[in-house]
């Protein structure tokens, strides 16, 4: 009982209370939390600082040594800005374009209904007695609103729903710090800058060993099932779930939740709108990837 409390206080947390990681400040808040989380039950945790520009950073978290690890579990732990359309797994580029016409289309539209309201207001601007009356200070206060509204909505950050991706991914890697015993061969790895490339990855993958063996976790709790990119995972438990793994190259082994569809015969995997908006984990999904890589 003990457990499902810890978990339920977790999901709470990194749904509601830390749900957004974009800016500077809501990275920090999210890494103290996290941080706090752990050092309930690890001591062997480090957080690195890389490309720092001015007054920006960004971090890595790691739990275990991952210098000397044969084997690192790891997910990012940023929240993508907002985008049109279906999330599409390792295609930056396509992913970049839906956020820029997010970003397009909703900045349009909120500047023309500001001209029109700033139109229709004209009528009661005339007939104001004094610039400190009641319906001055509510005027202020409506544009005040909308130049924040206005301000997120270039920036890509509004009203985000990050359960699937990426909390849950971040919410089973702290399952399996929990439950897993402390094993000087494993290392967990929380990372930033993973939504529109690797560089977190990369500055981890500098620190390790050339032969560890990466398992990246990818919005893991959606209600799609999973999908293995890689070879090094657990054959016993794939024919357990008959999960479908998918041979690669890829020095890294990915796991995430899908729809899976051809195109040009090319698989392509992605999840739509209604998947990313979730309110609830698919809890199944994360058993199976606790027993594939414990």
């Amino acid at each position: 009982m003990e457990e499902k409390t810890m978990f339920a206080d977790w999901v709470f947390r990194y749904q509601y209370l830390h749900p957004t990681r974009i800016t500077e400040k809501t990275k920090q808040k999210f890494l103290k939390s996290l941080l706090t989380d752990i050092m309930q039950m690890r001591t062997d945790i480090k957080v690195i600082e890389y490309d720092r520009k001015k007054n920006t950073a960004s971090h890595n978290l790691y739990v275990g040594n991952i210098t000397n690890a044969d084997k690192i579990i790891c997910t990012y732990y940023d929240t993508p800005p907002n985008h049109v359309g279906s999330y599409h797994f390792f295609d930056a580029k396509v992913q970049k374009k839906k956020t820029t016409l997010f970003i397009l289309i909703n900045s349009l539209a909120l500047i023309v209904l500001g001209l029109l309201g700033t139109v229709g207001m004209l009528g009661f601007f005339i007939n104001f007695e004094t610039i400190f009356s009641v319906q001055t200070l509510c005027v202020a206060f409506i544009y005040a609103l909308y130049f924040c509204l206005l301000g997120k909505v270039t920036k890509g950050n509004l009203f985000q729903k990050t359960l699937v991706r990426n909390s849950s991914s971040v919410l089973t890697i702290l399952n399996m710090i929990k439950e897993q015993k402390e094993d000087k061969r494993v290392a967990f790895a929380f990372l930033d800058d993973g939504c529109y490339g690797e560089r977190g990855l990369e500055v981890m993958r500098v620190a390790s060993k050339k032969n560890a063996k990466i398992f990246y976790l990818d919005s893991i709790g959606s209600n799609e099932p999973l999908t293995l990119l890689g070879k090094d995972f657990k054959k016993a438990v794939i024919e357990k779930y008959h999960l479908k793994q998918i041979d690669s190259s890829k020095s890294i082994n990915y796991l995430f939740s899908s729809q899976e569809i051809i195109e040009n015969n090319q698989s392509i995997f992605l999840l739509s709108k209604k998947n990313l908006k979730q309110k609830k984990i698919n809890m199944t999904n994360i058993k199976i990837a606790l027993e594939l890589l414990n």
